[in-house]
């Protein structure tokens, strides 16, 4: 007995520094978890094992546990500063996480769902807005920027019946202004073929006239003034050029022209010639609205205020000669 007290004296210190640098090496357990007396008792113990394990596991959840801890802090930072900037639509995933790491967080799950409503709120009145943009965009028929307006409300709710009505509408609209501007261009094209070939005629160029006039007929058949003038023109060349005239004389031959131009004449088309000479005289454009009033009194003459009209644009278009204070395009000039 006395020999081995002995022995476990002599030995203790060498056990002890021993059972350190393992311990060290290792980086198992700590000293402050694990004493050198202690797992010097630990040696003597046929658990010995177990016990180390068990200690082992312990400082290993509680630097789990540690690194957590911190993971979580600094989400949290990160969430109250996002939350403070109104940033919510990218604080909700981070208030998500936390969650996850953590599902009893009631704070985080009242904060993800405080995130949640403001965002709602602010897609509410953003749609609000854009709705108030858009229509005022259409009052002022500017339909492409409405239509933009009420396709980014779409984009924020997908299902909003409202916004795809108002879209529908637009594009309906988009449609019939492009077909009206066509039609525009086209009767712009139209007007410009016809004002040249008079040109041409009142210069005695009867060739590029008649090129004139017939295109004019071929993009509008029932074009009666374009009619008129090429028959009159294919008269003025023959003449020029010294050829026999045609075997019907001209004045009966452009009255069976007119004839036959007047006999599909609706009274709409009377009537459109009609409105178009008016926009041009609310427009001061008096050589053209006298032109278009002598055509509607020459398809039907007594045509319910054409004469007034036309004579006020002559008395008008005079006093504007006089003073010499316009610039009006016509088939005059």
């Amino acid at each position: 007995m006395g020999r081995y007290s002995e022995a476990k004296k002599y030995f203790r210190p060498m056990i002890k520094k021993i059972t350190y640098i393992l311990a060290s090496l290792l980086l198992i357990v700590p000293l402050t978890v694990l004493s050198a007396q202690t797992a010097l008792d630990l040696m003597g113990d046929d658990s010995v094992s177990d016990k180390l394990t068990k200690n082992i596991k312990i400082k290993q959840k509680r630097i789990e546990e540690e690194e957590k801890e911190a993971f979580l802090k600094s989400l949290w930072e990160e969430a109250n500063n996002l939350y403070e900037r109104g940033e919510y639509q990218q604080v909700k995933d981070i208030y998500a996480r936390i969650l996850i790491e953590n599902p009893d967080d009631e704070i985080a799950a009242k904060m993800l769902s405080s995130s949640h409503n403001k965002i709602r709120q602010y897609d509410t009145m953003e749609i609000a807005a854009l709705f108030v943009a858009g229509e005022k965009f259409l009052a002022k028929r500017e339909n492409e920027k409405a239509l933009d307006c009420f396709m980014n409300v779409l984009e924020i709710d997908p299902l909003n019946r409202k916004a795809e009505s108002n879209i529908s509408k637009i594009k309906e609209m988009l449609k019939s202004q492009e077909k009206a501007q066509l039609k525009s261009n086209e009767k712009e094209s139209i007007d410009s073929l016809y004002t040249s070939g008079v040109k041409s005629y009142n210069k005695a160029d009867y060739d590029k006239a008649i090129d004139f006039f017939e295109k004019v007929l071929m993009t509008d058949p029932t074009h009666e003034s374009a009619y008129r003038y090429l028959e009159v023109t294919h008269e003025r060349k023959a003449i020029s050029e010294g050829e026999a005239k045609l075997n019907v004389k001209p004045e009966k031959k452009i009255e069976k022209c007119l004839d036959k131009i007047k006999e599909p004449l609706s009274q709409n088309k009377v009537e459109e010639k009609y409105q178009l000479a008016v926009d041009y005289f609310k427009k001061d454009l008096y050589k053209k609205s006298v032109a278009l009033f002598l055509e509607v009194l020459d398809l039907k003459s007594g045509y319910k205020g054409a004469k007034e009209l036309l004579n006020i644009s002559r008395d008008r278009l005079k006093m504007m000669e006089l003073l010499g204070d316009f610039e009006q395009a016509s088939i005059d000039n």
